[in-house]
Order: structure tokens, then C-alpha cells, then sequence
């Protein structure tokens, strides 16, 4: 009788480890496809990127367009920085920066966080393509400006 029901406590022991580590598993796989999609959309961006400055076009071209004088950047990581740094030489001011990491990022510029006031400019520019959506719906209500991704920013300009 004994055995009976340690194998019945084993067995349900492993239904529940195993349930368990099939949550795991499918979370991580989850997990994994979302940093796969994320660096495909990275990668995508950057050679668009690179696409345009071998043709001669240059991002701040969109701007003076636009007619956005002043901008900040959401988003300063990799891509964010190196838009920075394109646009610091040009006629567009880069006023400050947008980051959810704020108190941990170091940069020239001023950055801010989502809870802060964040002051007026022309035009947002978001550097997370792969969380624009995101970005755009949590900036909607604190800004009067445009907030545009760097996506549509580099599509505008191989289209003209």
C-alpha cells in the first residue's frame, strides 16, 4: 500500500514538474522569439540606415523638410546615440532625450523619463522601432507633437 502511494505522490509530482517546466520552456520560447523578431527589426533598420548614407542622404534632410527644427529622441541605446550623433552636426537641435532608463544613462544630452514633464519641441523621434506602437500610445496623452519612428523617418527618405 505503501508503494501504491508514493507512486501516486511521484506521479503527480512529475504531472506538476512537468507542467511547470513546460510553462517554463514556452515562456523562454516566447521569450526567445520576441529577441529574435526584435533584432531582425534592428538589423532591418540599421541597413536601411546604411542604405540611405550610401546614396548621400542624410537624416537631418527629413527634418529641415518637415520643418522640424527641434527634436528629441526617444529611446538612447545603440541607435539612439548614433542618431545623436548624426544629427549634433547639423542645423536640427536635439533638445533633450527620452529614455525608460533614465537615471542610468549617460549622454550629453538631458534625458528624461516617461513620468517627467517633458518640454516642447517640433517632433519625437523613436529609436525602439520594434516598440513604436508602444511608445507612441504611452506618449500620446504628453505631447502635442509628432512622435514618429525612425523607421518612417529613413522610409520618407528613400522615397523622395
Amino acid at each position: 500500500m505503501k508503494k501504491h502511494i508514493s507512486t501516486i505522490f511521484v506521479g503527480i509530482l512529475s504531472i506538476i514538474l512537468g507542467g511547470a517546466l513546460g510553462y517554463i520552456i514556452g515562456k523562454t520560447s516566447s521569450n526567445d522569439d520576441e529577441m529574435k523578431n526584435k533584432m531582425i527589426k534592428y538589423y532591418a533598420t540599421l541597413n536601411s540606415w546604411l542604405e540611405l548614407k550610401q546614396n548621400n542622404k542624410n537624416l537631418s534632410d527629413y527634418f529641415e523638410k518637415m520643418g522640424y527644427k527641434t527634436i528629441a529622441i526617444y529611446g538612447m541605446k545603440e541607435v539612439g546615440e548614433r542618431l545623436y550623433c548624426e544629427l549634433r552636426d547639423s542645423d536640427i537641435d536635439v533638445k533633450y532625450a527620452i529614455d525608460q532608463n533614465a537615471d542610468s544613462i549617460f549622454s550629453d544630452l538631458i534625458v528624461y523619463s516617461l513620468d517627467d514633464s517633458l518640454p516642447e519641441v517640433d517632433a519625437i523621434i523613436v529609436t525602439p522601432v520594434y516598440y513604436y506602437n508602444s511608445i507612441l500610445s504611452k506618449l500620446a496623452d504628453k505631447v502635442k507633437c509628432p512622435v514618429i519612428s525612425l523607421d518612417d523617418v529613413m522610409g520618407s527618405l528613400k522615397r523622395s
